[in-house]
């Protein structure tokens, strides 16, 4: 009998991109919102011989929020591990100090069926060309410039000490760290560096899709002003959580070629034909703003240019 469809894209996740062996201890945390999508990760983890464990933890406020801690704890023992929940825990300290301690994790926040299944199965082997490409582009490079038609001028520097991250969805090494779908060349721009303004045209947390763009304002690296249908819930949030918050933390390029703008940023930022900012917590990235949040942004059709040359993608 065939496998139904979700139960196949588990076992090529954890066959092709985890290389999960026999008697690895494999966890996948969720909530009660996406616990269907959890449990066939947990069903195929086990055919595979791996000792699994399923971890039901309560929705989150925001994404960035820290997992309760016996979660935390769980994740640190796991040899491998899936976070399929409402909010992202890509950026929290328990993510980050597993990660450390060499446990492959993938995170897939709010995810859908649908996107499992368009996006998951692409060639690798491209996305890693291409990736590597990018990423050796804008390692050398210096400023960092983006522009669109609608009004995006911005600028930042990458001087100094500044990694580049390539989110390829390959979880074969020790501390590996991917989201899923994968395929995005990111970095964190240099604190205190960002200046001009951001016409946001694809979506935004909490708002998704976005029907009408919203524009955000930086000086002195952070956002100053925010504008635009929905501005008031996003600079609130920001708010709530401090100075820190409004940190310009993150800049992407995406490269996955089945992504499209859905209004789940997970998604949305992997597309092709699109680079996303964030703001918020820069650590996983090699910054220093530590912040219980990060909150992604999606543009359309951007310019880039490294040190005035344009890069193509």
């Amino acid at each position: 009998m065939k496998k139904p469809a979700l139960r196949s894209i588990a076992s090529f996740i954890l066959r092709s991109l985890f290389f999960l062996k026999p008697g690895e201890k494999f966890l996948v945390v969720t909530d009660p919102v996406l616990f269907s999508l959890a449990v066939p990760f947990v069903e195929e983890a086990e055919r595979l011989g791996a000792i699994s464990c399923l971890r039901v933890i309560p929705v989150g406020k925001v994404h960035g929020e820290e997992p309760p801690a016996p979660a935390g704890q769980l994740l640190y023992e796991a040899d491998a591990a899936i976070l399929i929940t409402s909010f992202s825990l890509s950026h929290t300290r328990a993510r980050k100090t597993a990660s450390r301690h060499g446990v492959r994790i993938a995170s897939l926040p709010n995810t859908t069926r649908d996107m499992l299944l368009r996006a998951i199965p692409v060639s690798y082997k491209s996305l890693l060309k291409k990736a590597f490409n990018i990423a050796k582009r804008l390692r050398y490079a210096k400023e960092i410039i983006v522009k669109t038609a609608k009004g995006t001028l911005i600028h930042f520097s990458k001087m100094g000490r500044r990694e580049v991250f390539a989110d390829t969805g390959i979880l074969k090494d020790r501390g590996a760290f991917s989201n899923l779908p994968a395929g995005e060349v990111c970095l964190a721009p240099r604190e205190g560096t960002a200046s001009g303004k951001i016409v946001v045209d694809g979506s935004a947390p909490y708002l998704g899709k976005l029907r009408s763009s919203l524009t955000l304002s930086f000086k002195g690296g952070r956002l100053v002003s925010l504008g635009g249908s929905g501005s008031g819930k996003l600079w609130k949030i920001l708010s709530s959580k401090g100075r820190k918050a409004f940190n310009l933390a993150e800049f992407g390029i995406g490269i996955n070629p089945k992504a499209r703008i859905t209004g789940k940023i997970l998604e949305d930022e992997k597309a092709v034909g699109t680079v996303h900012f964030a703001l918020g917590n820069n650590l996983s990235f090699g910054g220093h703003v530590d912040v219980p949040l990060h909150l992604d942004f999606v543009i359309r059709s951007p310019r880039i240019f490294l040190d005035g040359k344009r890069l193509g993608t």
